[in-house]
């Protein structure tokens, strides 16, 4: 029964030990042990309703596991997280990370977001996560006997196994289809997920990905799109930049396709440039920022239409103007213990991102300044570094961060 009635379904035990909050947690090689062996048995897709905090993506050996089993032609389905109405925008986390993932938010069968289902981009990599959405609030759900076989759970760990088995369902009727198709045929099919019970605002693509998945359309996609999403990243005023998507028939989709751009999250001082593209074929999307443009996320989609039918292309991009680079700044060209004074600083940067409101890990997310800027240069790879206060003056509270290229 379920999402993809008579599925073989294998459970690899990989979180083994108990905590008082989360049940049962987990080490990476445990988890990546897992990965491999589902792999290695012939699992067509895998499932993962876990995360961490995101690093650096080359450090990350669940990360490189999902994408590998990506590789090796295995579906990787993950739960996006439920840390948005405390931590905000990126607080998307790994494994959901992962590129080649396929990750899944949570919202309700009425297509309205879960307030709870994480949020992109990613805060590390600021790929454009999440990938889909899927039913993910009071979903009735098997638990042991003692506990009475079955409860209803809210979060996108309901979420995931809804994508899962929709991705065990294409493969049956698509044996051919690499995991990358598969991903597109969701991504691209997605129905609008809204806001709120009036239905009036669709949420944007950080919070539904491609939207609610629709097995019927994505039965029939048409076109394959490689990437599915577009993330244009932080972009500076004054910049331009051209991603590519490359389009492949998926069976009915051959020949021209109208191309348009609907903003869901709306940015003045952004403009997109694209033109008509034949699939099989390239296409090129270009986001000019003004000059003048004001700070802030633009999301949206890229509008494929032909003949009635339509396919989306979810982006995100964010107009960033950096300011803690245009402090004075100390260049430390060794290891250890400085002394500064923040009172010769200035004021300059209130937050930093991502996520948005870290506040819920213990960060602080407002800080009044001012600021004192220190810079070093790292010209090899080096296992770990960071920053710690180890004295301040009677009333004062100093807050250190470690940002990259003088960008908060």
């Amino acid at each position: 029964s379920g999402v993809a009635p008579h599925a073989y379904i294998g459970n690899y035990r990989v979180l083994t030990i108990p905590t008082g909050e989360f049940g049962l947690d987990g080490n990476s090689p445990e988890i990546v042990a897992g990965i491999e062996q589902a792999v290695r048995d012939g699992m067509d897709v895998i499932n993962l309703s876990l995360g961490e905090p995101e690093m650096t993506p080359s450090r990350d050996i669940v990360v490189q596991a999902i994408d590998a089993a990506a590789d090796a032609g295995v579906v990787p389905v993950i739960a996006a997280g439920n840390d948005y109405e405390e931590m905000g925008p990126g607080s998307i986390d790994s494994p959901g990370s992962a590129p080649k993932a396929i990750t899944a938010a949570a919202a309700t069968k009425g297509d309205l977001i879960a307030t709870f289902s994480s949020g992109g981009p990613a805060p590390v990599s600021l790929k454009l996560k999440p990938d889909v959405s899927a039913p993910g609030v009071a979903v009735l759900s098997s638990v042991p006997r003692h506990d009475g076989l079955w409860q209803f759970f809210d979060g996108t760990s309901m979420a995931a196994p809804h994508a899962a088995g929709a991705a065990a369902l294409l493969l049956e009727r698509h044996p051919k289809w690499t995991v990358q198709q598969v991903k597109s045929a969701l991504v691209l099919t997605g129905s609008p997920v809204r806001s709120n019970s009036r239905g009036r605002r669709e949420v944007p693509p950080t919070r539904e990905g491609g939207g609610m998945i629709d097995l019927p359309r994505a039965d029939q996609p048409l076109v394959f799109a490689n990437p599915s999403s577009l993330s244009f990243g932080l972009l500076r005023r004054g910049r331009s930049i051209a991603l590519h998507v490359r389009l492949a028939d998926a069976g009915g989709g051959a020949g021209r396709w109208s191309v348009s751009v609907r903003q869901v999250s709306r940015a003045a001082g952004v403009a997109f440039k694209v033109a008509p593209v034949t699939v099989p074929g390239t296409l090129t999307v270009r986001a000019v920022i003004s000059r003048r443009a004001p700070v802030g996320d633009a999301g949206g989609f890229i509008m494929l239409g032909r003949s009635g039918q339509t396919r989306r292309i979810p982006y995100w991009l964010r107009v960033s103007a950096p300011l803690i680079g245009t402090e004075a700044r100390q260049v430390l060209r060794r290891p250890g213990v400085y002394h500064g004074d923040t009172r010769k600083g200035r004021a300059l940067v209130t937050s930093y991102r991502y996520p948005a409101s870290p506040s819920a890990v213990g960060v602080l997310t407002r800080l009044p300044g001012p600021e004192q800027v220190f810079r070093f240069v790292l010209r090899r790879p080096v296992a770990n570094a960071g920053a710690v206060v180890i004295s301040q003056g009677p009333g004062v509270h100093v807050s250190p961060r470690l940002v990259r290229n003088g960008s908060e």
